[in-house]
């Protein structure tokens, strides 16, 4: 069972604590780690959208396929010094690659230096992989893959049991509704009104994996967390982009939802001040 910190609410994150060497030590340790895991989950959300091997398939540029050297493929790195570009066809580089590793290594700071290791902390760190698959499959091709969301949600129910037994088995499956509900609720609404479909299928199912890692209100909180999100980055990108928001393409939900899942279970991992919803 996961002990709770007690984190003073005028710091931030309760990143005071990291100033003794061990400390330190486990920062730079948990931000390493976690660029090289967020640079699997970005090539692993990538290919599961163009159905090559996530493991036996060798690591290619995206637009010319040519094989790329043990230089471009060091996180965060590779991609500054090739300036976002392919070093063999001069292509732009998604950011998904940079941003993941980024994201993941905040992740691995957190996670290393805060949280208590148990088995359900380590379920846990496999969900937030998992998240991120999700999350840059859906940036990158509309597409929630069903296997990861299903292996989200059995590990989410697996962490509940462990931590409370029959209680959080009850809690896990409640919230699981509760999250398909949150999000149906609103998508029967929009196929009343406008004869389509207002989410897609894939987002249900990941609304009803996350939701057996939450208690109580917390996946409605979240669902309507990744609503603000998505909207805000499509107002931004209307206005760089100089159109009004109905002439933009679809913004991926399932993408948002990931996002905020994943700053979640980091907090949860972490003992924040966050899980408190």
């Amino acid at each position: 069972m996961v002990t709770k910190k007690t984190i003073d609410p005028t710091t931030l994150f309760g990143l005071q604590h990291v100033i003794s060497v061990e400390q330190y030590i486990l920062v730079v340790f948990g931000a390493t780690l976690g660029t090289a895991i967020g640079s699997f989950v970005a090539a692993a959300g990538i290919r599961t959208t163009n159905e090559k091997s996530v493991i036996s398939t060798p690591s290619s540029c995206d637009h010319c396929g040519e094989k790329l050297a043990i230089r471009d493929l060091v996180p965060v790195i590779s991609f500054l010094a090739s300036r976002g570009q392919c070093r063999y066809c001069g292509a732009r580089l998604t950011w998904l690659y940079a941003g993941t590793e980024i994201s993941f290594a905040v992740v691995g700071g957190l996670v290393a230096s805060l949280a208590d290791w148990d088995v359900v902390t380590i379920a846990t760190c496999l969900a937030i992989i998992l998240l991120g698959i999700c999350a840059v499959s859906d940036f990158r091709a509309m597409l929630l893959p069903l296997p990861v969301m299903v292996s989200i949600g059995i590990l989410g129910l697996a962490s509940q049991i462990l931590d409370q037994g029959l209680d959080g088995a009850v809690s896990s499956l409640v919230a699981s509704v509760t999250a398909i509900a949150t999000i149906g609720i609103p998508g029967l609404l929009y196929w009343l009104i406008r004869r389509t479909q207002g989410f897609g299928e894939g987002d249900y199912w990941l609304m009803g994996a996350i939701g057996a890692w939450m208690h109580g209100i917390e996946p409605i909180i979240l669902f309507y967390m990744a609503t603000v999100l998505c909207l805000v980055a499509a107002i931004v990108e209307a206005l760089r982009q100089q159109k009004s928001l109905q002439y933009l393409e679809p913004k991926p939900i399932g993408a948002f939802i990931s996002i905020v899942s994943i700053i979640y279970l980091t907090a949860k991992l972490c003992n924040l001040a966050l899980t408190k919803m």
